[in-house]
């Protein structure tokens, strides 16, 4: 049926033990969330809460577009450890928090009014890379998942500049002259 009347994108960096938002979407910001901003987006880093997808109409088909780094907020330095917080995932939650109704609800109290009434995923788009603090240009497979999904993004970095672990988060043994640090536009930070 209807685009949610309320919902929000949450993302966990810890593979779902703690989560925290992206992005509310509410036909009433105000009124739904009331302790959420509700200006627009001023720093890329902003959670804020959106009324342009939350509409009832269309009735069906409707789209609700979220992208991480807004194009309209500018990214000085892409490696930067704020721009690379805000990246870092490990899952992302769809929280469907409140219908969209025609106003059945107001009329009748009894809980079988609002049956007629459901959410449903057409299609789900996104887009990533595993994470490596700078210091790999490709992702392999985790042992144990299904490398047949078509599409998936896999989570283990191909380490690069003597780095190494899931996400290359450290420098590799004996490597210990020049301490682990993530890479930089300028400098890739190899450890020695």
């Amino acid at each position: 049926t209807f685009r949610p009347a309320a919902l929000i994108i949450e993302r966990s960096a810890d593979f779902g033990r703690t989560w925290r938002p992206y992005r509310y979407f509410a036909s009433n910001c105000t009124r739904t969330f009331p302790s959420i901003p509700a200006n627009g987006l001023h720093q890329i880093n902003d959670i804020i809460c959106e009324q342009r997808y939350s509409d009832i109409e269309p009735s069906n088909n409707g789209e609700v577009i979220f992208k991480v780094l807004d194009p309209a907020i500018p990214v000085e330095d892409p490696y930067s450890l704020d721009i690379q917080e805000l990246l870092r995932i490990t899952n992302l939650r769809i929280n469907f928090t409140k219908l969209n109704t025609l106003g059945d609800d107001l009329l009748d109290r009894r809980s079988d009014v609002l049956q007629k009434y459901y959410y449903a995923i057409n299609e789900l788009v996104v887009r990533g890379s595993c994470f490596c603090y700078g210091h790999a240009s490709e992702c392999a497979p985790v042992p144990g998942v299904n490398t047949h999904e078509i599409g998936m993004i896999h989570g283990r970095c191909v380490c690069k500049h003597n780095t190494e672990g899931l996400n290359c988060e450290r420098c590799k043994d004996f490597h210990n002259d020049s301490p682990w640090r993530p890479a930089e536009a300028e400098d890739p930070h190899t450890c020695r």
